[in-house]
């Protein structure tokens, strides 16, 4: 399976941690729905994965640094859920990044240091810059 889109299905509970199971996916699309919990840390083990939407869920918590291992991610959108704390830094080794949106998360925001001088590199960033 390289495509697994299930947005927009109003699916409760929290995010399966198996999901970080299924090898060789691309696109993992499950925005849209009443998920609930903190992202599993497991979903940085899809290596191949290029773009990840959890956006316009209730997710809260951190940003999983081992979303720093996902080194083909070139769209990531957690836009409109309840994460909080600072994007973590292990996202600056991922150099394909294209597009990253997290606003509409009252906690969560881009740290200053090497966080925002990465976010100037890509070319669609949506959400909140920590002021220190």
């Amino acid at each position: 399976m390289r495509v697994l889109a299930l947005s927009n299905n109003r699916f409760t509970g929290s995010i399966p941690p198996e999901l970080g199971r299924i090898y060789g996916l691309t696109s993992l699309n499950i925005d849209t729905n009443l998920l609930t919990g903190t992202i599993p840390p497991e979903l940085g083990n899809l290596a191949s994965l290029e773009r990840l939407q959890l956006g316009s869920n209730e997710l809260e918590g951190p940003v999983p640094t081992e979303f720093g291992n996902l080194r083909s991610m070139k769209r990531l959108s957690m836009s409109s859920n309840r994460l909080t704390g600072s994007l973590p830094e292990s996202l600056t080794s991922l150099t394909e990044m294209y597009f990253i949106y997290f606003q509409g998360n009252a906690g969560l925001c881009a740290p200053p240091g090497p966080v925002q001088s990465w976010l100037k590199g890509i070319h669609s960033v949506l959400g909140d810059y920590c002021s220190n």
